[in-house]
């Protein structure tokens, strides 16, 4: 399995969860598209981003869209040149999402050299969440990593004393996301994964079913507790102890419209986050 494939397959497990709520989640997130086939971000506009989540949201409920106008809407982006690695991981991710022949010699060709461009010269990413896209992105290319040893060793040398993982090594504070992160490429590169790592977790940023950012993080989230019960998952990790108080505090951020909110104290509704609900359900 693949990072983008494991997680439609964690993700589609919150159809049975939401039951009949379900319905009102693709409404949602139907109500995301634009008109010229994106999905909506933040300010209402287009966005690769955005895309990738809204288009995962409505595999994972089995509800069809209009893939000919999503993939016009991706072939306005002729020189992947002009993106950055998120933006370029994500075209690459949509195009994946849309059909396994999205990817002609040429196109597949100047997506792969684009993500080479963001290596190291040791052949990693530079930070945890970048070892992460890129590696899924290989994978949807079905290619290889230049050097998998070099990704383990930037994923290990994130790795702080404190047990947590920073996702850039010029800060000096772990973070539960870069942690999820380090936990799944480690996984997937079949890397041997600390236990630490998980215990960190649990000590420092724990609460009630969920999980913050950071220990001095003042609330949990929904991006954090989603991340972190996926990664456990892969491991197979036992999240059975957990799993009554985690689907209590995803129900605290369940709107009415179907969507998730990212934390108790933020009202936005996204596709994002629509997402991170189904995949943090989906986990459980």
């Amino acid at each position: 399995m693949t990072i983008r494939l494991d997680m439609h397959a964690a993700a589609k497990k919150a159809k049975k969860v939401l039951a009949d709520s379900a319905p009102l989640v693709a409404d949602f997130v139907n109500s995301q598209t634009n008109p010229d086939g994106g999905f909506k971000d933040k300010a209402g506009n287009s966005d690769l981003y955005y895309t990738v989540f809204g288009m995962e949201s409505l595999i994972a409920l089995s509800v069809p869209f209009d893939r000919d106008k999503v993939a016009h809407y991706l072939k306005t982006f002729t020189d992947p040149n002009s993106l950055d690695l998120v933006h370029t991981a994500s075209l690459i991710r949509c195009y994946a999402d849309l059909q396994p022949d999205s990817f002609d010699d040429c196109l597949r060709s100047s997506l792969l050299t684009r993500i080479k461009q963001f290596e190291e010269p040791n052949g990693s990413f530079r930070t945890a969440y970048d070892c992460f896209l890129a590696l899924g992105a290989l994978q949807d290319l079905d290619a290889e990593p230049s050097n998998t040893f070099g990704i383990i060793d930037c994923i290990n040398s994130l790795c702080l004393p404190s047990a947590g993982c920073t996702n850039d090594i010029s800060i000096p504070a772990a973070s539960a996301p870069a942690t999820a992160a380090a936990i799944a490429v480690l996984h997937y590169l079949s890397a041997d994964i600390p236990h630490t790592l998980i215990d960190w977790l649990f000590d420092k940023c724990y609460t009630e079913g969920s999980f913050r950012a950071a220990p001095a993080a003042p609330i949990a989230d929904l991006l954090s507790t989603a991340t972190i019960l996926h990664a456990l998952g892969l491991i197979g990790f036992d999240l059975a102890p957990i799993k009554e108080k985690s689907l209590d505090y995803i129900d605290t951020l369940w709107d009415p419209s179907g969507s998730f909110h990212p934390n108790t104290a933020d009202n936005t509704l996204d596709c994002e986050y629509t997402c991170y609900g189904l995949l943090a359900l989906g986990s459980l």
